[in-house]
């Protein structure tokens, strides 16, 4: 409802501004333009911004529409294409945050978080031998990661390959 006010008084310009606390007890003030309302007057910058608020806010529902709204204008953004996959998958839409992923996986393929994060969400979803191959990358960049070495042995777990999990623990 107040976002279609804004939108109504499209010459206007509006500022929000947000208090959130942080960890020293003092507070950050955002200031957000109604330019960062979707509307025919689209800004990327200002959109993300937003939708970055909405993360931090643990309201990945808004950030997903609005990630989804920038890629009707924007098509295939690489940035977009990844946080909206992590804004889907904060909401456990795994399905749909895979693909997402691998479609910015087509677009970046030495992207380390694109990757790891395909790797816990395929394990999540109980794919367990497209994890493998996911982690197994991941591994080849960053050997000593105890959580993608545990992943590996608990997929390698899932499919009977008791040696190789064993193996994977030495």
């Amino acid at each position: 409802a107040l976002e279609n006010w804004f939108l109504a008084r499209p010459n206007c310009t509006f500022f929000f501004f947000f208090f959130h606390g942080n960890k020293r007890g003092s507070w950050n003030i955002t200031r957000i333009s109604s330019a960062m309302i979707p509307s025919r007057n689209f800004n990327k910058d200002l959109n993300l911004e937003l939708a970055s608020l909405y993360v931090l806010e643990n309201n990945y529902l808004k950030a997903e529409y609005i990630y989804k709204d920038l890629l009707l204008v924007h098509d295939d953004d690489f940035d977009v294409l990844k946080k909206l996959a992590y804004a889907l998958s904060m909401q456990e839409k795994y399905d749909l945050a895979i693909e997402i992923y691998k479609k910015a996986l087509e677009k970046n393929t030495s992207d380390y978080d694109i990757t790891n994060m395909l790797a816990s969400l395929t394990y999540y979803n109980s794919n367990y031998l497209e994890s493998i191959d996911y982690l197994r990358k991941c591994l080849k960049e960053r050997w000593k990661d105890k959580d993608n070495l545990y992943l590996l042995a608990a997929s390698y777990k899932n499919i009977w390959k008791l040696e190789d999990a064993a193996n994977v623990l030495r």
